[in-house]
């Protein structure tokens, strides 16, 4: 029983789901409880997918409040093995954040559309990410007085 408390939920209902499945379902009233079961881990599992998607996102985000940072500062205080290193993981968390959300299962109506929403957002930036890794493509290929020059406002 101390066992079966220290789980979460999501584990307990894991637990209980594989030993109905070990000892065989024999009537109406066990099959309900396996659907009913099997419907919450697939929303724990979707949950987990909102709430890590999400997290991911919030990652790359201020990640790229950073970049900013040093853009705006001509990127004169990092060097380009860092920036390079932190546009790869800005790309890393959008794409595992779009990978978790189209995973999510929505159950509502409001699910659909937090996940709708959060999908067009992500895919805004994605398109801005491309733009700024274009920019750091030419930046990185560029020798020390083409690099001043592309900071210049036209």
């Amino acid at each position: 029983l101390q066992q079966q408390l220290s789980l979460s939920s999501a584990q307990q209902t894991s637990a209980e789901l594989r030993r109905m499945e070990a000892s065989g379902i024999s009537n109406d009233l066990l099959l309900k409880r396996k659907l009913y079961l099997t419907k919450k881990l697939e929303s724990f599992s979707s949950n987990n997918a909102f709430e890590e998607g999400g997290k991911a996102f919030t990652a790359a985000i201020n990640l790229y409040k950073t970049y900013i940072g040093y853009k705006n500062a001509q990127f004169t205080s990092i060097d380009d093995k860092d920036l390079k290193q932190m546009m790869d993981s800005m790309m890393h968390y959008v794409s595992q954040s779009r990978t978790l959300l189209s995973e999510a299962v929505v159950t509502s109506e409001g699910q659909r559309q937090a996940k709708a929403n959060n999908i067009t957002n992500i895919e805004k930036f994605w398109n801005q990410l491309s733009k700024e890794q274009q920019f750091l493509e030419q930046y990185f290929a560029a020798d020390k007085e083409a690099r001043k020059q592309m900071f210049v406002r036209r």
